[in-house]
């Protein structure tokens, strides 16, 4: 089971799976929903697929859906297609139209080779999607190499050969604290239950206090936030876009164009 759930006619978040990062999980989500469009009858690669938590999503589009991983990855890779690194893609050259990964690229030591691999790979005219963090704690220790700003992105991008078609932040300056204040609250609950030797965490999921404190804010952020991004003129997007320049992680969309190829 992955933290990515089909229910009531849409995608959305496993709360428990996600609660310490339930803001850019949801906002991620979203973004790849509105990009499936683009793998619509396509071959799609999911690079770093781990559980494969999106592969409902694309599948519906898709033509023809594989995912690769390493197999000392972090996460559940028993779903995965191939065993492979991202620097050294077993794929003949223009062989998918939709390159998809997802939080991988911070893991990689050389990032431009991978991205040269990407672009090796894409049909001319296929697409990139790729999310990063950005303000995130290290994870998945000693692989967490980098974090990326907008424009250090768009730039490692460009120097791939891709052209960057949109880089959109997750969240702002309150997601980033909503989102640390939630993962203490955690990180204390966790050494709390191995004092105690309980699962403080699975009790206090129906306990008032957790929901409260961690469920509830992200919620409550979430739903402003989609307002405001539903109306580009509003008040509240215009507050929300000035407060990006701290934010979560980004959103990329590229595209393979023969004009910008500079990655031999």
């Amino acid at each position: 089971m992955t933290f990515v759930r089909h229910t009531k006619k849409r995608w959305g978040i496993d709360t428990y799976e996600k609660i310490g990062s339930l803001i850019a999980a949801e906002i991620r989500l979203k973004e790849i929903v509105e990009f499936s469009k683009y793998a619509k009858n396509k071959y799609v690669l999911d690079v770093g697929c781990g559980d494969k938590p999106y592969e409902g999503i694309l599948k519906e589009q898709a033509a023809f859906y594989i995912g690769i991983d390493v197999p000392w990855s972090y996460h559940d890779v028993a779903k995965a297609n191939i065993f492979s690194s991202a620097d050294c893609l077993p794929f003949s050259d223009n062989q998918f139209d939709v390159i998809f990964c997802t939080e991988v690229l911070e893991h990689l030591p050389d990032t431009s080779l991978a991205l040269k691999e990407f672009y090796r790979v894409c049909k001319p005219n296929g697409y990139l999607f790729l999310s990063v963090p950005f303000l995130h704690g290290i994870h998945e220790s000693p692989h967490d190499y980098y974090r990326f700003t907008r424009y250090g992105l768009k730039y490692v991008i460009e120097m791939s050969g891709f052209k960057p078609i949109s880089i959109n932040p997750i969240g702002e300056m309150i997601a980033v604290n909503i989102t640390f204040l939630v993962q203490l609250l955690i990180k204390v609950s966790r050494a709390i239950s191995k004092v105690l030797k309980i699962d403080l965490i699975r009790n206090l999921i129906l306990n008032t206090f957790f929901i409260f404190f961690a469920y509830l804010p992200q919620k409550l952020y979430l739903r402003f936030y989609f307002c405001a991004c539903a109306s580009s003129n509003s008040l509240l997007n215009r507050l929300f876009k000035k407060a990006s320049f701290c934010c979560l992680g980004y959103v990329l969309i590229a595209r393979k164009t023969d004009n910008i190829c500079n990655n031999k």
